[in-house]
């Protein structure tokens, strides 16, 4: 595989996002906040969120661009790889006596000089 370098940098990325998005949702739990505030007489739970829960979703964002991005890299790679492995027709040349460059087979003038063909 020529793009084999894309390939396992992209494959790497994967489980580092994975990671990422364990690490913030373990963490979000302890960014919240809970009190006891009333309502007249009834008693609700507010929640406040800190700065913790905030560095959890943070993780969990960089670690789902992560995988995406992870994901990406590898179809780019397999589709790089079936570009570069693509038949391309093999056309046969002749070349012109006077500069040498070369024509395709059925060419009766130059493409680079313009002279006659024989």
């Amino acid at each position: 595989m020529k793009h084999r370098r894309l390939f396992i940098g992209s494959i790497v990325l994967i489980p580092i996002g994975i990671t990422l998005i364990i690490i913030g949702d373990a963490l979000a739990p302890f960014g919240v906040v809970g009190h006891t505030e009333w309502f007249f007489i009834f008693p609700y739970t507010a929640y406040e969120k800190t700065w913790v829960y905030y560095l959890a979703l943070g993780l969990s964002t960089v670690g789902l661009i992560t995988i995406i991005g992870g994901i990406s890299g590898m179809i780019m790679s397999l589709i790089l790889e079936v570009m570069a492995r693509r038949e391309r027709p093999v056309t046969e040349m002749i070349y012109c006596p006077y500069c040498g460059i070369g024509n395709v087979k059925d060419a009766a003038y130059c493409k680079k000089c313009g002279k006659k063909i024989s």
